[in-house]
């Protein structure tokens, strides 16, 4: 059985160093791009980045607008007023609702297997289990 990861992660494909538009931009660029990856990621933000967080999320890149320039015309990333989206966050990523949704669904499962394992029987009080309707 795998391991689970042990931290927030953003999935790249092997195939990444491969891509055309990965070999067409320099390693500025590259360094760029993973950097706004985990940093979407971390921020929760399904894609965007703001042009006012470009300083803080290129450690290590010389020039990070001219970076970015080569992101957009290689269309790894989209420019948008205000910022950026990375052009296939969604491929790789679910979106902020998908995973609130997810994380609200592993939530009620953890209750319910509690409450099914160590509960009660009938509704008790406020019994968010008792109480709640059938999915």
């Amino acid at each position: 059985m795998a391991k689970k990861p042990p931290n927030i992660y953003v999935p790249l494909s092997v195939n990444l160093p491969y891509d055309p538009s990965i070999l067409a931009i320099s390693s500025d660029a590259f360094r760029l791009y993973i950097c706004g990856l985990t940093h979407c990621k971390e921020r929760r933000r399904d894609g965007l980045i703001l042009a006012t967080e470009l300083p803080a999320i290129s450690p290590g890149v010389a020039r990070p607008p001219k970076a970015a320039s080569e992101l957009v015309r290689e269309r790894l990333w989209v420019e948008i007023e205000g910022g950026w989206l990375v052009r296939s966050w969604g491929k790789w990523n679910m979106s902020q609702e998908e995973i609130e949704e997810h994380e609200e669904d592993r939530r009620y499962g953890g209750k319910y297997g509690n409450h099914t394992r160590y509960g009660h029987e009938g509704r008790v009080g406020e019994c968010p289990i008792c109480n709640k309707e059938k999915k």
